[in-house]
């Protein structure tokens, strides 16, 4: 019997922008010719909340992020609850914990993704532990010569720049309230 298997690309996802679309597609189109499941493992509450002890500023509500990462095709949303344990895990634990639960032949991160305690799942020690899974980084993409990153979106919404998100959304911009 063959094992069900996936591949899975693993990030906070907040705003769902186009880096987070285009590492999205990627994965979609690579499980699509594969016959597998394509699954976005997310987090909840945002890490900051655990690791600093202060409230995040979403870019949009957990419901709406679900649905935006929905549109992108994927087959399934994980969403991990991000607590004290599972802040512990190293990277190495943090990745034999999502093989446990979900196997995956390819894991998909953005290229300056760092995960796990101390961040220590850098890229170059994640490909050294890619014994029975292959990874695949996307590249940073670009608005206006920076680098797409949630962090740049939520500057614009604080500085009231709501005109230009749609460059880096790839979309208008629209908080939901509540859900429909």
């Amino acid at each position: 019997a063959q094992s069900l298997t996936a591949a899975v690309a693993i990030g906070n996802f907040d705003g769902v922008h186009l880096g987070h679309q285009t590492l999205l597609k990627e994965m979609v189109d690579f499980t699509r010719s594969r016959n597998i499941a394509s699954v976005a493992v997310t987090f909840s509450p945002h890490p900051v909340t655990i690791l600093k002890k202060q409230p995040a500023s979403l870019i949009y509500p957990l419901f709406q992020k679900i649905a935006l990462l929905e549109k992108c095709g994927v087959d399934a949303v994980w969403v991990l609850e991000f607590d004290s344990a599972l802040s512990q895990l190293n990277a190495k634990e943090f990745l034999f914990f999502l093989q446990k639960h979900c196997p995956f032949e390819r894991i998909f991160l953005g290229e300056d993704a760092c995960f796990g305690h101390g961040r220590t799942g850098t890229p170059l020690q994640v490909r050294a532990w890619a014994e029975n899974f292959q990874i695949a980084y996307q590249p940073l993409q670009y608005c206006q010569d920076t680098p797409i990153s949630s962090s740049a979106i939520r500057n614009l919404i604080q500085k009231g720049a709501l005109n230009e998100l749609p460059l880096w959304l790839g979309r208008p911009y629209a908080l939901s309230l509540e859900k429909t």
